[in-house]
This record gives C-alpha cells, sequence and structure tokens, in this order.
C-alpha cells in the first residue's frame, strides 16, 4: 500500500516539468454527482456478510455526491490538472433464492457506501473547435489515487410476500470479511471532457463529464474481485490566479 500511496505524488513530480510555461492557472472549486458501482466476478455474499442464503444477485449502481479543489494550468493546447477532492463511491445487490414451484421465496439487499479523499493528475488538450472565444472545451485523462475516509454497509431482508423483515446498518468494520479483507486505497484512470466559459474580471464556469474505472481489487485477499466504477458530472466556479 505504501508503494501506490506514493505513485501519484511521484507522477505529480513527473509532470511538473511538462507544464506549459507560458499559460494560465486557475484555481475551481467544484461539486458534482457520482453514478457509482462495482463490478464484480463473485455474488459476494461471504464478503458482504449478508445472512440470507442465496443463488442469484445482481449489481446496481447509487447515486453520490462529490466536492473538491482544482489546480489547472493551461497552455495555447495542453495542460496539466491537479484535482484534490472527497468522493463517495459505492454499490448496490439485490439477493434471491427462487424456488421452481413457488418462485422467489427468500429476498434481501445490501447498499455499500465508500467515501474516499483522493488525488487525480491529468493530461488536458484544448479541443479546437469553432467557438466563441471566451469559451473552450477540453479532454483529459490521468491517474487518480483515493483512500478511503469511511464505509458503511446497510442491509434489508425480505419474506416470501416482499413484507421486510429486518434491517441493519453500521460501519463496514463490523460486518466479518468486509471488514478483514477489503482494501481502504483504490487507484483507477479517470478521462472525460471539461467545458470552461469565461467570465468578469478573471471568474468563470466549469462544467464536466468524467469516467473512471478502479484498477484495483477492493475485496483485497478475498477469493472474489471486486472494482469501482463511476460516472461523474462536475460543476465548477473558478478564478484565474496567473496569466
Amino acid at each position: 500500500m505504501k508503494r501506490l500511496s506514493a505513485l501519484l505524488p511521484s507522477t505529480l513530480l513527473l509532470l511538473l516539468p511538462w507544464m506549459p510555461a507560458a499559460g494560465q492557472t486557475t484555481i475551481t472549486l467544484t461539486a458534482g454527482v457520482n453514478r457509482a458501482w462495482m463490478e464484480s466476478q463473485d455474488m459476494l455474499l461471504d464478503f458482504l456478510a449478508i445472512v440470507v442464503p442465496a443463488d442469484e444477485s445482481t449489481i446496481s449502481s447509487i447515486d453520490r455526491l462529490a466536492a473538491g479543489v482544482v489546480v489547472t494550468r493551461q497552455g495555447d493546447l495542453w495542460g496539466v490538472q491537479f484535482r484534490g477532492e472527497y468522493s463517495q463511491h459505492g454499490a448496490r445487490w439485490d439477493f434471491y433464492r427462487s424456488d421452481p414451484t413457488y418462485g422467489i421465496v427468500w429476498m434481501a439487499n445490501g447498499i455499500l457506501e465508500t467515501d474516499y479523499l483522493g488525488l487525480a493528475a491529468l493530461g488536458r488538450v484544448r479541443v479546437p473547435l469553432p467557438l466563441r472565444e471566451e469559451v473552450s472545451i477540453f479532454a483529459l485523462a490521468g491517474p487518480a489515487l483515493n483512500r478511503e475516509a469511511s464505509c458503511r454497509m446497510s442491509e434489508e431482508g425480505f419474506n416470501v410476500d416482499g413484507v421486510p423483515s429486518y434491517g441493519v446498518r453500521g460501519p463496514c468494520d463490523d460486518r466479518r470479511s468486509l471488514a478483514t479483507y477489503r482494501s481502504n486505497v483504490d487507484l483507477g484512470v479517470s478521462f472525460g471532457a471539461e467545458g470552461e466559459l469565461r467570465g468578469w474580471k478573471g471568474f468563470g464556469l466549469s462544467a464536466g463529464a468524467f469516467y473512471t474505472f478502479g484498477l484495483l481489487d477492493i475485496s483485497g485477499d478475498f477469493r472474489g474481485t471486486v472494482r469501482q466504477r463511476a460516472h461523474s458530472v462536475r460543476l465548477g466556479l473558478f478564478y484565474t490566479i496567473f496569466g
């Protein structure tokens, strides 16, 4: 984990000599929404410590929040962007046990909510489009490193009639294998597009859409694999500090 934690700062140092000497530096406050989910190769009853019996499951996304600070150095064509962010991720699982005669006989759902503090270093290229002078569009891509700030798990079970039979919610550290095996570090790659509208006296507005996919198996040494995914939308207010 120490090697992973040192990877992004090392990447930042490597990018510094390539930052455009002439250009504009902005600082941006951002807020937005993550549509987050996870990809896995196992039903994960044991990993999530779900107590109901099940032989089928589905995974779906949940919508969560993000906010951060972004520093960008942009030249005429290309630039570099450094992002520091509090970002919420997670996923929802629905578990079923069926019977050939009676159909679904047991159902439960589990929602995993993971919150991260993260850093990202993104290359940024201006897209040459015939736009007004105060409007710019950029393509971005680069690594992102997140460290877990908190983790919660909720579980709800239903009887054969679909009536809730129990519900529990608490920290991940209270859930046996989820507490034992999960990794608190996630390394991923983020890419997307961003637009800027420059305004009055150095202020402006930005809007971006990104896709981030985790490279690490956050289930750690567990027998399955779990990797995070997220579609994100960010809105920002920026100010030009140099240039």
